[in-house]
């Protein structure tokens, strides 16, 4: 459905009385699959004024109207308090009026009671609202962004625990770091996201899992899991802090009794931070410290934490850098990080898209340029200068003119730079970083860049993967952009159903993690209050991606065979009713495949 406006059909509605809730048979279709196993569930599209409002239906009574305690509060002066009452079992949706005032209207018929179908539209008042279906997968959230809750400060753990090993290791090196990206942390939900990633990598524990309170384990706000057999006992400590859970499990009840005093007193952080920020500052990290957070939110793939892992010791060296990747993968975002981690980390950080400015204007950018160069043309620094006792991030540095790249190779070797129209040269120090998303070795072949100058910028070469090949990473990522995007619009959104999250994680990416930021911007701008980012608010080009490889083709031939099966029971029996209780499903159901499948001049009785 598009998220700017609502498209209407119109179907035949029929009494409660006519539907057959037929018992699945034993008939199955050639692919060895039950045809009944395509049960979907409900939900209510409103138009209210110019707002789009989803209701989720699930089985049971709900009760409409304009007041908050209904289950379905329709917001508009037509709407009486208690308007009507909904009724879903099965694969029903009636309707039932409860003697509204402005009643409740099928076209243009005022009724009683009515049973309606997906796609059917109704009013109650003059609020129009459509019947959807979608499947349950796209009802049931996968990654929850809870609301921040007013916070108390908890009372400190009683009396201490002398440990060793991994926990005195943990205290004495990781609480440290784990303190100083707390500190700079104000998200509950990236706060929870560090504690879960610190416990899992610095104690003997099998798994972490750390989510909102009260749900399945399908909502997630952390999850790292390490290899185990099968049959190994697990013994798990669960602790919750205001509105969120978390749980760690260890291979035996010895290990579980030691880690849970550090354990309870670092989940107990979730309010000790929040109490200390409201009273005091945040206070910027002194310099030259060991090492620094790495960036929100934390990465669970291992390939990505072990290139941190050498991006911090590079850090410490004079080496210069040149990052690899596909554009939109986070070239930037690694370089600051290593920029942070170096020994020019409290100096300035100045990036420069060289790709993005012509030759004669990069390089006034670049090298500066003196007054009187040009009419009204005052003298100002170039980033060389500008960046000293700091980092300059040459961008696509691929895509420098050759004498440009001459210009920079004599800045490099001579420690010194000349400003567009000067006669002296200006001393120069700060640390280059690189990056290119082009194939530099085809391009030294060929003559595109010089090889003097690579040797100068790549010292330490390191290439990041691109998204698809990280997609571990996908629905922490998402739920980070997706939650920041709707503080900046002060919308406070649910979470990401779990089909929304399978389609995100079957895209291809070809933009990377920036295609997927602002995927979720784009998305967060069709949600409303408490909305949870399901499949029909993604843009089409994901929703129509599909997994890739054998799963994909397995399921296209799967719906083919289905496909194939109904027109042959509607052609040979001629009915939809004769054709569902051949095929061992309800008429519904039936009706839903028809249109889920584009059997188009299939479903007319």
């Amino acid at each position: 459905m598009p998220e700017d406006r609502i498209r209407w059909t119109r179907r035949s509605v029929t009494s409660s009385g006519d539907r057959r809730g037929l018992s699945p048979s034993t008939h199955r279709s050639q692919s060895g699959r039950n045809l009944g196993e395509f049960d979907m569930t409900y939900r209510f599209v409103a138009q209210l004024g110019a707002r789009i409002v989803r209701f989720p239906l699930p089985a049971g009574e709900h009760t409409i109207g304009s007041r908050s305690e209904c289950d379905i509060t329709l917001d508009h002066p037509s709407v009486s308090r208690r308007h009507a009452l909904v009724q879903v079992e099965g694969n029903e949706v009636n309707i039932s009026d409860l003697g509204s005032r402005n009643g409740t209207r099928l076209g243009r018929k005022r009724v009683k009671s009515v049973s309606l179908r997906p796609g059917d539209t109704i009013n109650f008042g003059a609020v129009l609202v459509a019947l959807e279906e979608i499947s349950d997968d796209d009802a049931l959230p996968a990654v929850e962004l809870p609301h921040d809750a007013v916070e108390h400060p908890s009372n400190p753990p009683n009396g201490t625990t002398l440990m060793s090993g991994p926990a005195e290791t943990f205290v004495l090196e990781r609480l440290p770091l784990l303190l100083a990206s707390l500190g700079e942390q104000s998200d509950r939900n990236t706060i929870a996201q560090l504690i879960g990633q610190a416990v899992f990598e610095g104690l003997p524990c099998i798994e972490v899992w750390v989510g909102p309170c009260g749900l399945n384990d399908e909502a997630v706000l952390f999850t790292a899991k390490r290899d185990s057999s099968p049959t190994t006992q697990t013994h798990q400590i669960i602790a919750s802090r205001s509105d969120i859970e978390f749980r760690f499990t260890f291979t035996s009840q010895a290990l579980k009794d030691l880690y849970q005093p550090l354990t309870t007193a670092l989940t107990a952080l979730m309010d000790v931070t929040g109490s200390s920020r409201a009273q005091t500052p945040i206070q910027k990290a002194q310099p030259h410290q060991d090492a620094v957070p790495l960036p929100t939110p934390p990465t669970v793939v291992p390939s990505m934490k072990t290139l941190y892992d050498r991006a911090t010791r590079v850090a410490r060296s004079g080496l210069s850098i040149l990052i690899i990747g596909e554009s939109g993968t986070g070239k930037e975002i690694v370089a600051r990080f290593i920029h942070r981690s170096s020994l020019v980390g409290n100096g300035p950080f100045l990036a420069l898209n060289c790709a993005s400015l012509p030759k004669d204007l990069l390089e006034s950018e670049l090298f500066g340029i003196e007054k009187g160069v040009a009419t009204g043309v005052e003298a100002r620094p170039g980033k060389f200068e500008s960046a000293e006792n700091g980092t300059l991030f040459l961008d696509e540095i691929g895509d420098m003119a050759p004498e440009t790249q001459a210009k920079i190779l004599r800045v490099l070797q001579s420690k010194e730079v000349y400003r567009l129209g000067g006669r002296q040269p200006t001393a120069i120090s700060c640390r280059i970083i690189a990056a290119t998303n082009r194939d530099i070795s085809s391009m030294l072949g060929t003559g595109e860049f010089r090889e003097d100058l690579y040797h100068r910028i790549a010292g330490w070469v390191v290439e990041i993967p691109p998204l698809r090949q990280r997609r571990a990473d996908i629905p922490n990522l998402a739920a980070h952009f997706l939650s920041t995007e709707a503080a900046k619009i002060n919308l406070r959104i649910r979470g990401i159903s779990k089909a929304a999250v399978d389609a995100l994680m079957a895209f291809s990416w070809p933009g990377n993690i920036r295609q997927l930021e602002q995927e979720m911007a784009r998305s967060v701008l069709f949600l409303e209050n408490g909305e949870l980012l399901d499949c029909s608010r993604l843009s089409e080009e994901i929703r129509n991606d599909g997994p890739r490889g054998s799963g994909g083709a397995l399921a296209t031939a799967l719906e083919r065979v289905e496909a194939d099966e109904i027109s042959l029971a509607l052609s040979r029996y001629g009915s939809v009713d004769a054709a569902a209780e051949v095929l061992g499903i309800s008429r519904a159901t039936l009706y839903r495949r028809i249109k889920a499948l584009g059997l188009v001049g299939l479903n007319d009785d």
